[in-house]
């Protein structure tokens, strides 16, 4: 497709999209992308995205399973998109090897947040046959641009333009119901809440009593739209504000946990080292080399 067709394109989706929701207004940031062929059974065993993943399936079938979802069967053609941190498992058969591109991408949180409360991998498999190809096509393109002078600003705006024609075709495909957006709303401000107050030792009965719901009833509706517990997103959002917070440099450990809502810095870096698998390295004080906390 030529630079000028694609900016139009970009346009015409991201115009309408940038009006009805929140979810578009990052460009996502790119990390790997390649196509390979799989030829033994690692990935046959449940593993963990690092990064979001899209997944555009060459050659061969597979099915993707997700632990406590439905198992999604792919064939050549379809595309798979997961949730960084998402526990998944590719089944093929090991004497038709299987070849996948995929690009390995990261995402604000609250677009990446917006964008899997709407998309899934089973509705992925199902896009209709001239979607796929135009998504084909689009990451054919993606490809073959970074042999030429293709900037990471393009080729990210070449995955924001799949990723919006994906999330298009779901929020169609799905119009929510009275409940769903009842669902949605509750979700959107439970992590609204959680972001603005990462530094108070909150739980899931603060947040509920907040929310004015019943707690069983929000860690179900969390559970079941997102996939995740409300425990692990706290955890989650906190380990990644004390990372920011130890590259910034400015505080100590004890400062950065108290901003994280821990009382005991201890227990923080037991937290901290079973979420990164490393303990954290804080600020020195009065002109010490920076020291890791003991393992816990």
């Amino acid at each position: 497709m030529a630079i000028g067709n694609f900016r139009k394109k970009l346009l015409k989706y991201g115009k309408k999209l940038l009006t009805e929701t929140n979810c578009f207004l990052r460009l996502p940031k790119v990390r790997h992308l390649q196509s390979l062929l799989l030829v033994h059974d690692f990935y046959s065993y449940p593993h963990i995205a690092a990064h979001h993943e899209l997944i555009l399936l060459r050659r061969g079938r597979m099915t993707l399973q997700l632990p406590g979802e439905s198992e999604c069967q792919a064939g050549i053609g379809d595309l798979m998109v997961l949730r960084a941190g998402q526990l998944h498992a590719d089944i093929f058969d090991k004497r038709n090897p299987l070849e996948q591109f995929f690009i390995h991408f990261d995402w604000d949180e609250t677009a990446a947040a917006e964008f899997f409360r709407v998309v899934n991998p089973q509705l992925c498999s199902r896009l209709p046959p001239h979607l796929k190809m135009e998504i084909a096509t689009q990451l054919h393109s993606l490809e073959g641009g970074l042999l030429t002078d293709f900037s990471s600003d393009l080729v990210a705006a070449r995955l924001f333009l799949v990723l919006m024609l994906i999330y298009q075709y779901a929020a169609v495909k799905t119009e929510p119901s009275r409940v769903a957006l009842h669902h949605r709303h509750l979700i959107h401000a439970a992590e609204n809440y959680i972001l603005a107050n990462l530094h108070l030792d909150l739980t899931l009965d603060h947040i509920a009593a907040y929310l004015q719901v019943s707690k069983f009833h929000l860690s179900r509706v969390f559970k079941k739209h997102t996939g995740n517990t409300l425990h692990n997103y706290l955890t989650a959002m906190r380990m990644q504000r004390a990372e920011e917070l130890l590259n910034e440099g400015r505080l100590h450990i004890a400062g950065i946990a108290a901003a994280t809502g821990f009382n005991d810095v201890e227990y923080f870096g037991r937290v901290f080292k079973k979420y990164f698998k490393r303990s954290p390295v804080g600020k020195p004080e009065h002109g010490r080399k920076p020291v890791t906390l003991p393992p816990g």
